[in-house]
């Protein structure tokens, strides 16, 4: 979990630094109260992806010996 938290609190500071940068270019940032919501979700479901993917790429792989006698 503290490599999703990090990767995810990382590409959310990177992009309040860029909204103040880029607005007027066309970044995207919420304007509608129902906008927040979605974002507040979508980084929730980000954060739990990248922990998901991170979890199962250190976890070592399976390697069970076959019975095959029975």
């Amino acid at each position: 979990m503290a490599i999703s938290g990090w990767i995810v609190i990382t590409l959310v500071s990177f992009w309040a630094v860029l909204v103040g940068q880029f607005a007027h270019n066309g970044l995207w940032y919420p304007r509608h109260a129902k906008e927040w919501p979605a974002l507040g979700i979508f980084i929730a479901m980000l954060s739990a992806q990248i922990s998901c993917i991170a979890s199962a790429w250190m976890t070592p792989t399976y390697a069970a010996e076959l019975l095959d006698d029975e």
